[in-house]
């Protein structure tokens, strides 16, 4: 059931899970990725595809042989020293998307770099470039797209450790709970039931990017910017996809939100 990709897994400060791996209720939830329901009619999410009602069938999921890979094609690690204690990790990492018949579909250009604030606070950003290999038009999507309300799902997805279900979400507008869940905000902060635990916030290149958050049925959480519509891709052409995530140590402040907080961010306690 899976849709093989490269997985980051991260631990917080006191060496604990942060992010979780083949959790029983969705085994293709994988640590931090990028992953994608519907590209063309190949999966690279994992899982079964959600499929259109037709008149021989009703709408729903199905697993099927379509379930892709991104196949490791080239990759650089570089380091550099930006302070005292500062510090951080630039990686470029070259992939192509293989459909289930091991064809290329896309090539990605992926650049990451992890900084190190201190011991309770780094940050990821994460700069993808897909290009379309095939001769035809590539459409990329999510079951939403293909008619199933509330799952826009895929792009840049986090799965988090179990102690963040039934914890606060945040959006940048001071919004609170799973009401942020499909909502536009310039970003979204996660924090667990534990106050021991790390809050993660998620932001995106565009101003006002559509979320895919869930905290109740599991913590998992990333922009999602085929939930609306579907991106079309002629062959040769390229789509941008850009994110960053803040982990630092701080507890939830419910006076740090109003409902017109739209740039507001409580302070980080190091």
């Amino acid at each position: 059931m899976r849709a093989p990709r490269p997985i980051w897994q991260f631990w917080d400060a006191q060496g604990r899970e942060l992010t979780d791996r083949f959790p029983d209720d969705h085994p293709w939830h994988e640590g931090l990725s990028l992953a994608i329901a519907h590209v063309g009619n190949t999966n690279f999410w994992g899982g079964p595809t959600y499929q259109p009602g037709t008149a021989e069938r009703a709408a729903g999921y199905q697993q099927l042989e379509n379930l892709g890979n991104q196949a490791h094609q080239a990759l650089r690690v570089e380091t550099s020293i930006l302070g005292s204690a500062n510090s951080a990790i630039h990686i470029t990492h070259e992939l192509e998307w293989l459909d289930e018949r091991v064809l290329p579909i896309l090539s990605e250009l992926r650049r990451m770099t992890l900084t190190v604030e201190d011991a309770q606070h780094w940050r990821l950003t994460w700069h993808t470039t897909l290009r379309n290999l095939s001769k035809g038009p590539v459409h990329l999507g999510s079951p939403a797209t293909k008619g199933r309300a509330g799952a826009g799902y895929g792009g840049i997805f986090l799965r988090l450790a179990a102690d963040y279900r039934d914890g606060i979400l945040v959006d940048a507008k001071g919004n609170r709970g799973e009401s942020v869940a499909e909502g536009h905000a310039s970003w979204l902060r996660q924090y667990s039931t534990d106050a021991s635990r790390p809050s993660v916030r998620l932001s995106s290149a565009s101003s006002q990017p559509t979320w895919f958050a869930r905290s109740v049925e599991y913590p998992g959480l990333g922009p999602a910017p085929f939930a609306e519509t579907e991106t079309t891709l002629a062959s040769g052409d390229t789509v941008e996809l850009e994110f960053e995530m803040t982990v630092a140590r701080d507890a939830f402040s419910p006076d740090a939100f109003s409902q017109d907080a739209s740039t507001q961010d409580p302070e980080v306690t190091p």
